[in-house]
């Protein structure tokens, strides 16, 4: 009986030992083909003369340290890039964003920031939306890339807020009167399903009662 637990243990450790062999030669993989692609962007910054703070080195930082020093430097599609071949989009789409806006506004390269969302809006969006980069915008004083984006933002009662922000008054008026709906409209989808729930309820009780 000892012999054959013995023999589970081995299969088992043997098992997981193989696994973590497999793992560990997945991740020298990954870290090699990190090293070869910055070491391809640095031969591309000395070629086409990327400028920027420490622009052209790469190689031994981390994937996401190496996109935001090439959003920095305005290599957006670079970065986007990168992150494709990492296998690190589309699953983290809502981090590259996050990443690119707080280095476009630490640069100040607004006009970028605001062509990277129009263009996002021709596929549904900014997965973080538009409200934050309008408020980042506005924060910025960029208040006509701003404009340009307020349109496109879905919570009206920040539309409101950012139309005033902006002096335009009478925009600010019927995007607080579409807030005004939208938070009936989100009662009320609260109260058909509190009356839902309730009916149901009582048919678990006992049946539904006709009045």
């Amino acid at each position: 009986m000892f012999r054959n637990v013995g023999g589970e243990f081995s299969a088992v450790y043997g098992t997981t030992r193989e696994a973590s062999a497999q793992q560990s030669a997945v991740i020298l993989q990954e870290e090699s083909d990190l090293c070869r692609a910055q070491a391809q962007l640095e031969r591309l910054s000395a070629m086409r003369g990327w400028t920027g703070a420490a622009g052209n080195k790469f190689v031994g930082l981390s994937v996401w340290e190496t996109v935001r020093r090439l959003v920095t430097i305005g290599e957006i599609e670079e970065a986007r890039g990168l992150l494709t071949k990492a296998k690190l989009l589309p699953e983290y789409n809502r981090r590259w964003w996050k990443v690119a806006v707080d280095a476009l506004v630490n640069a100040r390269r607004f006009s970028e920031l605001a062509q990277m969302a129009e263009a996002a809006a021709r596929s549904g969006g900014p997965p973080i939306g538009f409200e934050p980069i309008v408020a980042l915008l506005l924060e910025n004083q960029q208040f006509d890339l701003a404009r340009g984006l307020v349109g496109k933002c879905k919570d009206m009662e920040q539309v409101a807020s950012f139309y005033e922000t902006l002096g335009m008054r009478e925009e600010a008026m019927k995007a607080q009167q579409l807030a005004e709906q939208q938070r009936r409209s989100a009662i009320g989808g609260t109260s058909l399903l509190t009356g839902w729930s309730s009916t149901i309820a009582g048919a678990m009780r006992g049946g539904f009662t006709r009045s």
